[in-house]
């Protein structure tokens, strides 16, 4: 990529936060937001666009903050608001996965329907060849 000067690195950070008792992959998220952004300082003179992708980023924010300072948010009685809160931020990247999900099963049933047609259309032929003796099953 250096030598053609151009490229893409994308680092995507996964969505496995989005419990609240997966809390411990938070600074796993934050560290690929930090090694994107160095590999970006990096690179940017370079032509390779460096980007970081990390879904419900901000609901594990939430999260984090909220366990983190439960006593808090338990003497308050708050939960019930931090709960609202960390569902709002999990809206958008809950549309967007539904959005990907729709769109990744429609082309893989299309993938694999053009190659199930494909298949048929090639056993057909051989029956066609066989039928009028052009072919043979030895």
């Amino acid at each position: 990529m250096i030598a053609r000067k151009r490229g893409a690195i994308v680092n995507i950070g996964s969505g496995t936060a989005l419990l609240s008792l997966l809390i411990r992959f938070i600074p796993t998220k934050a560290y690929v937001d930090q090694f994107s952004r160095c590999l970006y300082v990096e690179y940017k003179n370079s032509g390779i666009n460096v980007q970081c992708q990390i879904m419900y980023e901000e609901a594990s924010q939430v999260a984090n903050d909220a366990v983190s300072s439960i006593r808090t948010v338990a003497s308050f009685s708050a939960e019930d608001k931090v709960m609202k809160m960390y569902e709002q931020k999990c809206v958008c990247p809950l549309k967007s996965g539904v959005r990907l999900g729709i769109i990744s099963g429609s082309s893989f049933g299309v993938g694999n329907f053009l190659l199930f047609c494909t298949q048929a259309f090639c056993f057909y032929i051989g029956v066609v060849l066989i039928q009028h003796g052009k072919a043979s099953f030895v």
